[in-house]
């Protein structure tokens, strides 16, 4: 599919009067490009976890480190916001004038794991320059996404599709290992394919089985088998997400009179006059969408579609509401 380039280019026993504003230094080593500070304040309010494993956890536990509520201390982290106040070591606090969560052993198995697509059709951002690319977005989505899996006590493991797996980052669970997820993210270049069959495929011999696996791309290119290395980790146990993301442009095409096609992952270009193909455009990028829909659905793998134009945060805000209805 070509895309669109126009050549013009609560109360505690303690007496206090409020609770004390929280430390940001903790929050400093997360202000990147994709996950800043005001996000961290806006995500405190919402959480994600993987639907199945939820339903396996009272089933076959065994103890991992998993942050939480336990009989055994293990160690402490700063205070982040959206945390139960109730947890905060208070005689810590008095010692240090700093906010600490006490953490504890816990009985769980719980991994997200994140596939990025960083092929060249995701590095379209449209006829602004400095509009976020759709690599930009599934990277806000998929930052979002790790900090409330960590936030939740459980782990999370990063990947990208560029002519394969590349700079697979195992599962981590504190907010160091969150920082370097960020950070690599950032150091992405852009590559002409994905490979993402060949990725998944690579993802199975890495990963866990009981995992919740979110895949970030237009999935515009090798769609029936795509689908069906997503369906076989899906039959080991694991829950599967496809993340669509598509600019504005691609769904229905710009308000220009014509305009340069270009294939950002091969070498065709076509001079096309818009208004004339409009029409026809649209219904194909429909029958594009339903149709990788279907096939998703039909797997049991979980699509949704993230369109550019509208905020990250308020497209996984509508998501993560949805899900836990």
């Amino acid at each position: 599919m070509f895309v669109s380039e126009p050549t013009y280019v609560g109360h505690a026993s303690l007496r206090i009067a409020a609770v004390p504003a929280p430390s940001t230094a903790g929050m400093v080593s997360l202000n990147r490009k994709y996950l800043r500070v005001p996000d961290l304040q806006r995500l405190a309010h919402l959480f994600f976890t993987g639907r199945k494993l939820v339903e396996g956890l009272y089933a076959g536990k065994h103890t991992t480190r998993r942050r939480g509520q336990g009989v055994e201390f293990h160690d402490y982290r700063e205070y982040l916001p959206g945390d139960d106040v109730s947890h905060v070591d208070w005689r810590v606090y008095g010692r240090t004038d700093r906010l600490y969560i006490r953490q504890y052993e816990h009985q769980s198995d719980s991994t997200v794991t994140l596939l990025v697509d960083s092929s060249a059709s995701m590095a379209y951002r449209g006829q602004v320059a400095t509009s976020a690319s759709k690599y930009d977005y599934a990277c806000q989505l998929a930052a979002a996404i790790a900090f409330l899996t960590i936030k939740e006590h459980d782990r999370a493991a990063l990947g990208f599709a560029r002519d394969g797996l590349v700079d697979y980052q195992p599962p981590g669970g504190s907010m160091t290992h969150l920082a370097g997820l960020l950070k690599s993210m950032e150091a992405q270049r852009r590559w002409r394919t994905a490979g993402l069959p060949d990725a998944l495929r690579r993802l199975t011999t890495v990963s866990g089985r009981r995992q919740v696996l979110i895949v970030f791309s237009d999935f515009l290119d090798e769609g029936d088998a795509i689908v069906r290395e997503m369906s076989a980790i899906a039959q080991r146990g694991a829950e599967v997400l496809a993340f669509q993301i598509f600019h504005p442009d691609e769904l229905q095409l710009p308000d220009v009179e014509s305009g340069v096609f270009v294939d950002s992952e091969g070498s065709g270009r076509l001079n096309i006059n818009v208004p004339d193909i409009r029409a026809a455009y649209r219904k194909q990028v429909e029958t594009f969408l339903q149709e990788w829909r279907a096939s998703c659905q039909k797997r049991g793998l979980g699509q949704h579609l993230f369109n550019t134009g509208e905020p990250y945060f308020a497209a996984l805000e509508r998501f993560l509401r949805a899900r836990t209805a």
